[in-house]
């Protein structure tokens, strides 16, 4: 089934939004960790479950502050345990 309000996959859509704003991902997740790896560790399970849940981020809202929120609370998780 194509989806007719937004012909390219979700997947594209997501990239198209994530790549622009991985640097500042990146940084902001190395002032939380602190560590380089956990950093990169970090950003990448971000992205992941950002991913998983791409489909109740709402268009024409903000992604980065969307995103950053799932980098935040995933570091005071990480923090917690």
């Amino acid at each position: 089934m194509v989806d007719t309000v937004h012909p390219e996959s979700a997947a594209t859509r997501f990239e198209s939004y994530l790549t622009p704003i991985l640097t500042a991902a990146y940084g902001i997740a190395l002032h939380l960790t602190r560590n380089r790896d956990d950093a990169e560790d970090l950003v990448q399970e971000a992205a992941l479950q950002a991913f998983r849940a791409f489909d109740s981020f709402q268009e024409g809202t903000n992604f980065k502050a969307w995103f950053f929120r799932i980098l935040t609370n995933l570091s005071i998780n990480a923090y917690r345990k």
